[in-house]
């Protein structure tokens, strides 16, 4: 653990900003419960919720539709966005989506 301490803490890059990038690399590879984990540890690191979402817009352009599907785990279900696309998102091919 001490070398993921040592690369995860502030340095030249802002350790919010660096377990963002966790985050959408997890979404493009497909790891919904990292994406979920790192959101919120980005969260205690003091990423806003516009941070998230600006970051799970990255992973979609980077990793196409399947990037976004897993980007939804970052966001809170308080988010209304969120909320409101959830069911819309459900009753498609999306319907595992939780």
């Amino acid at each position: 653990m001490a070398m993921r301490e040592r690369i995860l803490k502030d340095g030249a890059i802002p350790a919010k900003y660096k377990i963002l990038v966790g985050m959408v690399t997890d979404a493009i590879t497909a790891h919904p419960a990292g994406v979920t984990a790192l959101a919120n540890d980005a969260r205690a690191a003091g990423a806003s919720e516009a941070e998230i979402t600006e970051a799970v817009e990255v992973g979609y352009l980077y990793g196409g539709t399947a990037a976004l599907v897993m980007g939804v785990h970052a966001l809170t279900i308080a988010d209304r966005r969120l909320a409101g696309q959830l069911p819309r998102l459900r009753s498609g091919r999306f319907r595992n989506l939780q």
